[in-house]
């Protein structure tokens, strides 16, 4: 029988399976150990670089088949931010006015400053008193002295008594010498007249001691005295409790005369006590009493009257409010803020009593606290009787409101103050309210209207203030100078607004002067200490500027401003000191998040969320600065669209930071054109680099491979990661070389290693980085490294030839490197040539077509440039080769982290 072929295959091939089935599981082959969880040795997990730690560069497996790749997109490429924009600065703050918490109602745009020169020498600190104006005249007397020509007729009546007699109906001018002439106004028929008569043109006595029996007529000078005697004997005719509102406008009257004759308060004093006698066990009498001690600055009598009262009232609200106003006064700041709690507590629905906290609060720069109070006192100012006490509690409720940034509820309030009002305090308050509020006119009529109706410098100051911010320079500047001058109590303010004012024309150096002068007058105001950080911050002083900032914030730490202020001169400092950058970036971004956490309680203001964005990217905190930049960006920053974009690009998505940065350059709406210029530069940026490849080599294996060839007899080896040479090399010290394949000239941009001598290296001639054409080294070499001197000893030295030299047919190409840095052989040292595009100057300045310069760079600082080469251009086709040159008798000499950057061919 004859068996095909096949059959016969497939019976061995069954026979063979059989046979393998059984002898695996035969008992003879034993079956594997594998060891417990316990028999294994702990080894601890290799530490491996991140590939975004290196620029998201592959790290080359260890195989000793496999050579370095030979090219490589380059890690993204520093993309810089447009500049941050200006910071705002905080306009003067006036009183009442918004508090530091609520600063942002009184920003200005700060953009550059506006060179304004002042007229005549600046004094910025002068002395208070008079002003050169006032120093012309002096004060003059209403009325003359001693005789002079014909006086007036309203000179007459003030100085003299005047009488008419029955024969004639011309007055008499005199003296009244009757001891009961008060009994006598007003009588119909008068008993003989004792006068002294004077001349009515001269003043001067013409007869004494004249006795008239005929005077029809008689009236009293119109001097203080009279008309205090006079009021004084109405009101004791009266009497009793139905004359206390005569004694109330008595003392309304001495009150308004009593500042320019004191002896008037006691009478004053002697009034409200006779109230208190009439008035028992109410405290109407108490508080004209009170009022009176406060007009004339006896405070140790107030005091005594507080701790002298009986009964009820020394238990009421009236004694507790009173006393707590007081001593807040006298800077008991604990007594006084028990005290007028207490108040409140006894009488819960008193919106004098409420009102009187309220303010306390507010002066203690605590007007969060002060608010719920003032809204109390609001819901019960109707109450309070009569109008000019229930004017007070309104406009402490009205400035509440303003010191919290309720510019509405502070102007509503205001218009329900009624006639009581002093005009000139009324009209204060509408002007602090309407600067605020940004109504620059109405605030100038306001504050014109309140100085021109009495003296007040504090409207002086305001429209001082309000002229600053309508950039009427010299007009504010003048009257900032006369509440300087005449104004001690607002000295330091004026003294602020005068800094304001020089910085706002940059006048830097003026400002400062200003701000030393104001803080001698006021060294605890937070609003100064803010100013002078930012002026020294734009004077380049940045720890200054920080010292000054946070004096500011451990005054008022709720500045937002400041805070500001402070994460700028972080990021400026750290700009010019790149060697704390670090911890410079760190705390600006801690800075960045108190402004920003401030700011979204008042406003959003979007230039802060971008300055917190950027910070945020400089630390690398990269998600964060996304969500920043994400919000300011939707808020219609176009600052922030950038930062998106180069976030975008930093994390390997160049084709939608692209789509981003176009879509900017080409948006037709932006006003502003430079925002659109800068987004196209970065899309140059990005359009340049990523025509750009790398060759790169950390020697991370066993053989040096293919890519690196060998001149000359000492060949290299790869040792513990490193590319090594070590022995001698070659009869006559002939250089020993490793080069990277060539690449045509035009496409080289720069190469860079890391170089060391080693021990046992003591015969090195000559080690460096080297390109040349290849085959052709005299036409272009240059090279980075040691060479050893005349004395022996190993310096740094280029070797620059370019045709006959770069420098010159008649130069020598060595350039010696040792007067511009400290290398030693022994540490490694990081070497870098590179090309960029020449620069031409002229009237064609710029980048040369073609023309490239030639760069040199010792541990990344700059050694060496040749600003245009003559035999390598950005077209040239010849080949250009890299070496690693090292030459002596012996050597050890060992190259890492090779780099080297080169367009990609076309």
């Amino acid at each position: 029988m004859n068996l095909r072929k096949e059959p016969v295959l497939f019976l061995v091939v069954l026979a063979l399976c059989a046979w393998m089935w059984t002898s695996r599981s035969s008992a003879s082959i034993p079956t594997q150990v594998r060891p417990s969880k316990d028999d294994l040795p702990s080894n601890q997990p290799v530490a491996v670089a991140l590939a975004e730690a290196q620029g998201g560069a592959r790290i080359p497996p260890e195989d000793l088949f496999r050579e370095p790749s030979e090219a490589a997109p380059l890690p993204p490429t520093r993309l810089e931010y447009p500049p941050l924009g200006p910071l705002p600065v905080i306009a003067l703050p006036l009183q009442p006015g918004p508090e530091s918490g609520s600063y942002h109602l009184l920003r200005m745009d700060a953009g550059p400053p506006v060179p304004h020169s002042f007229g005549g020498a600046a004094d910025p600190g002068a002395a208070n008193g008079a002003s050169a104006e006032d120093d012309e005249g002096g004060d003059e007397l209403d009325v003359p002295q001693g005789p002079i020509g014909e006086l007036s007729a309203e000179v007459l009546r003030q100085r003299y008594d005047r009488l008419r007699r029955e024969s004639s109906p011309s007055w008499f001018y005199g003296r009244i010498l009757n001891q009961d002439k008060l009994d006598l106004v007003g009588r119909a028929v008068l008993p003989p007249i004792q006068f002294d008569w004077v001349s009515n043109k001269t003043g001067e006595i013409v007869a004494t001691g004249q006795v008239w029996d005929d005077v029809s007529v008689i009236e009293l000078a119109d001097s203080l005295e009279n008309k205090v005697a006079l009021r004084k004997k109405e009101v004791d005719a009266v009497g009793g409790p139905p004359g206390i509102p005569g004694r109330i406008e008595f003392i309304r009257f001495l009150l308004a005369e009593g500042s320019n004759a004191p002896w008037v308060f006691q009478e004053a004093v002697a009034q409200a006590r006779e109230i208190i006698k009439a008035d028992v066990g109410n405290e109407l009498g108490f508080r004209w009493l009170v009022r009176v001690l406060r007009a004339e600055g006896d405070l140790a009598a107030e005091f005594e009257l507080y701790q002298g009262l009986e009964g009820a009232i020394a238990e009421s609200s009236f004694r507790y409010r009173n006393q707590g106003k007081l001593e807040a006064r006298l800077t008991l700041w604990a007594d006084a803020e028990a005290h007028l709690r207490k108040a409140v507590e006894v009488a819960p629905t008193d919106g004098r009593s409420l009102a009187a906290l309220a303010q306390y609060l507010l002066d203690r720069g605590r007007a969060e606290e002060a608010l719920p109070f003032a809204q109390r006192a609001e819901r019960v100012s109707n109450t309070v009787q009569p109008d000019e006490d229930r004017v007070p509690v309104l406009e402490t409720i009205a400035a509440v409101h303003l010191a919290a940034g309720g510019l509405e509820d502070a102007a509503d309030v205001a218009s329900r103050i009624g006639s009581a009002a002093d005009p000139a305090a009324k009209a204060y308050l509408r002007g602090c309210i309407a600067y605020a509020r940004g109504d620059l006119d109405s605030a100038s009529s306001e504050f014109e209207r309140a100085a021109a109706a009495e003296l007040r410098f504090d409207a002086t100051l305001g429209l001082a203030a309000t002229r600053l911010r309508q950039a009427r320079w010299d007009d504010a500047k003048s009257l900032f100078e006369r509440v300087r001058d005449a104004a001690p109590a607002l000295r330091a303010r004026a003294l602020a607004g005068l800094a304001l004012l020089y910085e706002r024309t940059g006048n830097l150096g003026l400002a400062r002067e200003a701000l030393d002068a104001a803080l001698l007058a006021d060294p605890r105001d937070p609003y100064i200490r803010y100013l002078e950080g930012r002026v020294r911050r734009l004077s380049n002083e940045y720890d200054a500027a920080l010292d000054s900032l946070r004096a500011s914030l451990a005054l008022r730490d709720d500045m937002t401003e400041a805070f500001a202020e402070g994460t700028r001169a972080l990021v400026e400092r750290a700009d010019a000191q790149g060697d704390a950058t670090p911890e410079l970036i760190a705390a600006a971004v801690r800075f960045a998040d108190r402004t920003v956490e401030l700011d979204r309680r008042g406003t959003l203001y979007v230039p802060y969320i971008d300055m917190l964005g950027y910070v945020r990217a400089r630390v690398g905190e990269v998600n964060d600065a996304r969500a920043a930049f994400q919000e300011a960006a939707a808020n219609g920053s176009r600052f922030a669209q950038i930062g998106l974009a180069i976030l975008d690009y930093r994390q390997k998505r160049s084709n939608q930071a692209r789509d981003r940065l176009l879509a900017l350059a080409t948006d037709p709406v932006i006003k502003d054109r430079s925002i659109p210029a800068f987004a196209q530069s970065l899309v140059d940026v990005i359009d340049d680099h990523a025509s750009k490849v790398q060759i790169r080599d950390d020697f991370e294996r066993d053989l040096v491979g293919g890519f690196w060839d060998s001149d000359g007899a000492l060949r290299p080896s790869i040792q513990v990661g490193k590319l090594e040479f070590q022995g001698i090399t070659g009869r006559g010290g002939e250089a020993s070389k490793a080069r990277r394949k060539a690449i045509a000239g035009g496409e080289f941009l720069s190469v860079e290693t890391t170089m060391q001598v080693r021990e046992g290296g003591q015969g090195v001639q000559n080690a460096a980085l080297e390109i040349a054409f290849d085959g052709s080294r005299n036409d272009l070499r240059i090279a980075l490294g040691f060479r050893r001197g005349s004395n022996g000893s190993l310096r740094p030295e280029a070797w620059v030839e370019d045709g006959a030299s770069a420098a010159g047919a008649d130069e020598s190409p060595i350039v010696d490197l040792s007067g511009k840095i400290a290398a030693d052989p022994s540490e490694p040292q990081r070497l870098k040539i590179e090309v960029v595009p020449a620069e031409i100057g002229g009237a064609n300045a710029g980048p040369a077509a073609n023309q490239l310069g030639l760069r040199l760079y010792w541990n990344d600082e700059l050694v060496h440039q040749v600003d245009r080469l003559k035999r390598l251009t950005a077209r040239t086709p010849t080949d250009l080769v890299t070496a690693l040159v090292v030459q002596g008798r012996p050597v050890h000499v060992t190259f890492d982290d090779y780099r080297l950057v080169r367009r990609k061919s076309k």
